[in-house]
């Protein structure tokens, strides 16, 4: 070989390097587009953590007045508590057996509406009856006719509050229940907003122990904790519907209402 032959080799394996190196952000975005794997990890890549407070459920704690707030990190100092918030707020949001927990949890908080609805059905019907035969004004017909249906209106509009889970985080305290007296609390406007708070009533809350949360903070455990708060969501879903905190089932049914997989038959 010449010098000169030599020469153009080694000029153009130098370009070739070269084109190579200017180009190889191309053939990386060409191969993430084609679905060929990466060959660098992005360091900006993380697991993103489920919402502790959604339209659906809310985490709280309660506070030295008595008073409820949001359960998080600002409030929750341990870490195997906020491991097992994390477990149980990822199956709210994403098995399907919780998912239709929460579903027929909210359509069982329509059901308390229900009575009134026929009482002002049946107030409105009534009331048109009376102007019919005259024995009421077309005055005070307009009046309550206006009243009963602003009332129904009202109540159309009215979402379910979300499933309310309060926090236990005193270990000596072991029973878990569900407790039906009615709370207030303050939740974000909307899942991704940290302000704008909003006040929320509900007709009842879980009463989650700590030892709940210990149990689904650790993989061979945590079906046991999130066996119980299936449980007590079944006591809600029973009181909103019959305001009584127990209903009567067959456990012996072999499709029971809620299967979270085949180690966990929730008798809710």
């Amino acid at each position: 070989m010449t010098y000169k032959n030599g020469k153009i080799l080694l000029i153009s394996l130098v370009l070739s390097v070269f084109l190579i190196i200017s180009h190889a952000p191309l053939f990386t975005a060409s191969a993430q587009e084609t679905g060929e794997p990466r060959r660098i990890a992005e360091s900006s890549e993380v697991s993103v953590k489920p919402s502790f407070q959604t339209d659906d459920f809310v985490f709280l704690v309660k506070k030295e007045n008595g008073e409820f707030e949001a359960a998080g990190a600002n409030n929750i100092k341990d870490p195997v508590v906020m491991q097992g918030m994390t477990t149980a707020a990822r199956h709210f949001s994403e098995n399907p057996e919780f998912r239709a927990m929460l579903d027929f949890y909210k359509k069982s908080h329509e059901k308390r509406f229900d009575a009134k609805k026929k009482e002002l059905n049946d107030k409105i019907k009534e009331t048109e009856e009376m102007l019919a035969k005259r024995k009421i004004s077309k005055s005070d017909a307009r009046f309550d006719l206006n009243y009963y249906n602003q009332e129904l209106k009202k109540i159309s509009e009215q979402k379910a509050p979300p499933l309310a889970i309060v926090v236990g985080r005193k270990p000596e305290e072991k029973t878990s229940y569900m407790m039906a007296s009615p709370i207030e609390f303050s939740a974000p406007s909307s899942p991704a907003a940290r302000s704008g708070m909003k006040t929320i009533e509900s007709p009842g809350y879980i009463m989650l122990q700590y030892d709940e949360f210990v149990s689904m903070a650790n993989e061979t455990t945590k079906l046991e904790g999130l066996s119980v708060l299936a449980h007590e969501t079944g006591h809600v879903i029973s009181n909103n519907t019959t305001y009584l905190r127990n209903v009567n089932l067959d456990y012996k049914d072999r499709n029971p209402l809620f299967l979270v997989d085949e180690n966990l038959r929730a008798d809710t």
